[in-house]
């Protein structure tokens, strides 16, 4: 099942891991947020919003090369989550019927675990409004949105996008089980980065600047 179109979040300074944006490191020679789009793309997810702030202009130049992707950037001094949420979210149509938001920090996200996050929303209960990942009782991304509480998502309603509303019992919430630990692998350090790339054999480098 296709979906109305997908939010990457890229607005973080990278604080821990040396001030650079998490979304250029290269995985296996490919820019990850080059990655990510070209994913959502072929599996027809679309428009990809990302969203900017902190690198933001170094990101716009990589993002020139890519078609059919809206950027949308904050003010950094307003940097959260919840607000990268917010705009993100706003530039998607008013019709959109779902939308699937993830970090642009997780460097095992492939084909397969998008395809299979993507079977789960479609055989979902008729409750759900919101669908995420659960590895080994840690909730993961990416997440699925129903469209119809994207509205009050973007009005600040709700815990959502704080960090901490997914170990919580909110309504429409529906945790899917899965064993993929691509669902809850990030890079937030450099010692991240040495360890995911050794532990799953992958390429995880800097462009030299």
């Amino acid at each position: 099942m296709t979906l109305g179109g997908a939010v990457l979040l890229a607005a973080g300074r990278g604080r821990r891991i040396g001030g650079r944006p998490k979304s250029l490191l290269r995985v296996d020679g490919d820019l990850l947020i080059h990655r990510q789009i070209c994913l959502l793309t072929r599996l027809g997810v679309a428009p990809v919003v990302v969203v900017l702030g902190h690198h933001a202009e170094a990101i716009s130049e990589v993002l020139a090369e890519e078609q059919g992707v809206i950027s949308v950037c904050q003010p950094v001094e307003e940097h959260s989550q919840s607000s990268s949420l917010r705009l993100g979210l706003g530039a998607l149509p008013e019709t959109t019927s779902g939308v699937l938001v993830s970090p642009l920090d997780m460097p095992l996200l492939d084909e397969g675990a998008y395809r299979a996050l993507l079977d789960a929303w479609s055989s979902r209960k008729a409750s759900s409004t919101v669908l995420g990942p659960v590895v080994n009782g840690q909730p993961g991304n990416p997440v699925v949105l129903r469209g119809d509480i994207l509205t009050s998502i973007i009005a600040g309603e709700g815990p959502y996008g704080s960090g901490r509303w997914r170990g919580t019992d909110s309504p429409g919430l529906e945790h899917w089980e899965s064993e993929n630990p691509a669902y809850i692998t990030d890079i937030d350090t450099e010692e991240d980065r040495v360890r995911v790339a050794s532990q799953f054999g992958l390429s995880l480098i800097w462009d030299e600047s």
